[in-house]
Formats: structure tokens, C-alpha cells, sequence
């Protein structure tokens, strides 16, 4: 009987470790999409004529080396969730710019509660 509670409690152990992981990528994903849209409006590349490299936006992958050392970037992370919501856009010479129009769309589709990730990631 004493064998099971040890068992139950191990394992709401593990979920609740797990949950706080899960926690605490989410915020650190949410700083991150706060950083990459704030380099985007820092460096005016806020139009396809503006449009900035990784490099020029300081979004390059770290080295294998600084993987194994350092935390994970969350701003690439980041960049790719917002280029998925096409909220950064591609040129052809792959420089990035962010949409404000679509930026100002997802914030108000937040608002009347129908991007539940998006909503996750922006709030306050």
C-alpha cells in the first residue's frame, strides 16, 4: 500500500516538474516574440524595401559549440512562430521585414479571444 502512494506522489512530482518546464518556455517565448518585433521596429524593417538580413537583425543561429554551452535562443524560435503567422515576411533575397498590418490583426483577433496561442504569447 505504502509502494503505491510513493508511486502516485513520484508521479505527480514528475507532472508538476513537467508543467513548470512547460511554463517556463512559454514566458521565455513570449519575451522572445516581444525582443524579435522590437529588432524589427528598431531597425525600420517595417516594409519590403526595408527588409533586414538575420545577420542585420542580430536572429542567427547559434554554433554547435554555444549550443552545448549557452541557453537556448528563444528569439529564433520566436522569428520562425512569426513567419509561420506571417506576421514577418520573406523578400525573394530571403531579408525579413515585419507586417504591421498583420501584427495589428492577429492583436485584434487577441482581443476578441480567437488566437488562443497568439494570445499566450503577446499578453501583457
Amino acid at each position: 500500500m505504502q509502494n503505491i502512494w510513493i508511486f502516485i506522489l513520484a508521479i505527480g512530482a514528475l507532472l508538476l516538474i513537467f508543467g513548470l518546464i512547460f511554463l517556463f518556455s512559454v514566458i521565455l517565448l513570449r519575451r522572445a516574440t516581444k525582443s524579435v518585433i522590437n529588432s524589427f521596429r528598431k531597425n525600420n524593417a517595417l516594409e519590403k524595401r526595408n527588409a533586414k538580413t538575420r545577420e542585420e537583425l542580430g536572429l542567427i543561429q547559434q554554433s554547435a559549440t554555444e549550443r552545448l554551452v549557452k541557453a537556448p535562443n528563444y528569439k529564433l524560435n520566436a522569428m520562425e512562430l512569426l513567419i509561420d503567422l506571417d506576421v514577418i515576411r520573406l523578400t525573394f533575397d530571403q531579408r525579413l521585414y515585419l507586417s504591421e498590418e498583420k501584427l495589428e490583426s492577429l492583436e485584434k483577433r487577441k482581443k476578441e479571444g480567437s488566437l488562443k496561442l497568439w494570445k499566450i504569447l503577446i499578453s501583457k
